[in-house]
């Protein structure tokens, strides 16, 4: 077989990226609706609630977690396996003490959860099912190698979002049959999501097998040094992601608390359009992270220049097309997709959301750098800095006006937005010594062809009586269509277009 170049390689990651979030917005589009009909939106509510809950988790372990790829990477490129091997080691042991540390208030939460959130009589045992088995689920996880590095060390970032796809089916076709032959209960969902960490697992131990079978684990491996140099550079991840939290995760938890939690059902459907977009565009930045990390090992700051400008336009092109048709067939979307919600409620909290998420996606490119570069500090000091104003602004406005629920979703948008443009962008360029205005002028340029997918949308529109998915469909297929054409020629140039065709002849 062939070998791929680093360009083939960029490319075919990327093409793995796109199908990995078409499926997974598929089975989102699909099964939503499905559990929504078969729960209620209450009780779907804590399922979003539960996978926040294990994010929550998740911040401990990321402190150790993160930037062992990094680490891996550049000890397994510059040929010191030895290293490269108890970093991989170290993470393991480290993850093994963490999930025994977790165990027992794991447990006691699930014991006593009605003491901790809002939980109606009559959904009691199926939430505490849930978080049980969505806890553990977490914990085996854990405890498993880091298998997924070989995929990120050798650049081969498509065979995991092939992984990814083909375990998504899994989680669906399981989900769909549990619903449709035995008595619905929410912690189907957690079973599924179960399956899906199998098929998985077992998967990545493939690739690592052929990838980087050099890459070995022993308890003689150790390195407390390593756990240290680890943990002191993943902190800022944890961190950032603490902020993350603080300005997105805890939406639907303070929805419950402040509102109550039909409120933060609601919110957890109005955030599955965001999510979506956000997988794209934190899919695709991902992608770019290996070959980032090769040009810096090999200190080409030009190149690594010209790589993220190549990285937001394509995520520019990626991720504005959706949010553009969101905003002109949002309420006919909702219409059909969940005929017995508010429709105009759902798009008005979504397309707020979408706002944000049209300059945060474009600056995901911006965030790879700080863990490229090793300096994570103070981005993350940001972050929570960010997060807790969210808190502070949230709470005021829910005491102190009527706009409820809506409050939520504007207070994070905006903070979102004010953070990328007077931090974000500045500090990513002073990191690799470029210019912060030229970074500044990336992201609203990158923002600007939303406007395209808007205007054709709207003469599209203007065109078809939508009255169902049929015409929905068929609608907002030629509007796409003919935002592609467009956007193919105006907003690429002929290098970028270049990227565009050579994903193509990979396909081939």
């Amino acid at each position: 077989m062939k070998k791929l170049t680093l360009n083939e390689q960029s490319a075919l990651n990327v093409l793995g990226s796109i199908l990995l979030v078409a499926i997974n917005i598929v089975i989102n589009l699909v099964l939503s609706p499905y559990i929504v009909a078969s729960l209620g939106v209450e009780a779907n509510g804590y399922i979003t609630l539960a996978n926040n809950f294990v994010s929550y988790m998740a911040l401990v372990t990321i402190a150790l977690n993160s930037m062992a790829g990094r680490f891996i990477l550049v000890s397994h490129r510059n040929g010191d396996l030895k290293s490269a091997n108890e970093y991989y080691s170290s993470v393991l042991l480290g993850d093994w003490i963490l999930a025994g540390v977790f165990i027992v208030p794991a447990m006691i939460f699930v014991l006593y959860i009605d003491d901790f959130i809002n939980v109606p009589i009559e959904f009691l045992w199926d939430t505490k099912l849930l978080f049980l088995i969505v806890f553990l689920n977490y914990l085996v996880h854990l405890c498993i190698p880091q298998w997924r590095t070989a995929t990120y060390c050798t650049n081969n970032l498509y065979l995991r979002s092939l992984n990814g796809a083909f375990s998504a089916i899994v989680r669906a076709v399981v989900i769909y049959f549990s619903f449709a032959l035995f008595t619905a209960h929410s912690y189907y969902v957690a079973i599924a999501a179960s399956s899906m960490t199998v098929v998985g697992i077992t998967i990545d131990y493939i690739c690592y097998r052929k990838l980087m079978p050099e890459l070995r684990w022993k308890v003689s491996y150790f390195q407390i040094s390593k756990v240290k140099e680890l943990v002191f550079s993943g902190i800022w991840n944890t961190v950032s992601q603490c902020g993350n939290l603080l300005l997105e995760g805890l939406d639907i938890l303070v929805a419950n608390v402040f509102i109550n939690p039909v409120a933060s059902g609601i919110l957890a459907l109005s955030k599955v359009i965001p999510n979506m977009i956000n997988q794209i565009t934190g899919t695709v930045a991902t992608t770019y992270g290996p070959r980032l990390t090769y040009l810096y090992v090999e200190r080409k700051k030009e190149e690594m220049i010209e790589e993220i400008k190549n990285n937001i336009t394509i995520i520019s092109f990626l991720s504005n097309i959706p949010i553009g048709l969101f905003w002109i067939y949002g309420i006919d979307f909702f219409k059909c997709w969940l005929p017995s919600q508010d429709s105009l409620q759902l798009t008005i909290l979504s397309s707020v959301s979408l706002f944000g998420m049209l300059f945060l996606g474009l600056s995901q490119c911006y965030v790879n750098i700080f863990g490229v570069v090793n300096k994570l500090r103070l981005n993350s000091l940001m972050v929570v800095a960010s997060g807790l104003l969210n808190i502070f602004v949230v709470v005021i406005l829910l005491k102190n006006t009527d706009l409820g629920i809506y409050s939520i979703v504007c207070a994070s948008s905006l903070i979102s937005i004010a953070r990328v443009f007077l931090f974000v962008a500045p500090y990513a360029a002073k990191c690799i010594n470029a210019s912060g205005n030229l970074f500044r002028m990336l992201l609203f340029k990158g923002s600007l062809p939303v406007l395209i997918p808007c205007a054709i949308g709207f003469i599209v529109k203007s065109i078809f009586a939508i009255n169902g998915w049929f015409t929905l469909i068929l609608s907002m297929a030629l509007t796409c269509l003919l935002v592609v054409a467009v956007n193919f020629y105006l907003v690429l140039n002929s290098a970028q277009r270049a990227v565009i065709l050579k994903i193509l002849h990979v396909k081939k």
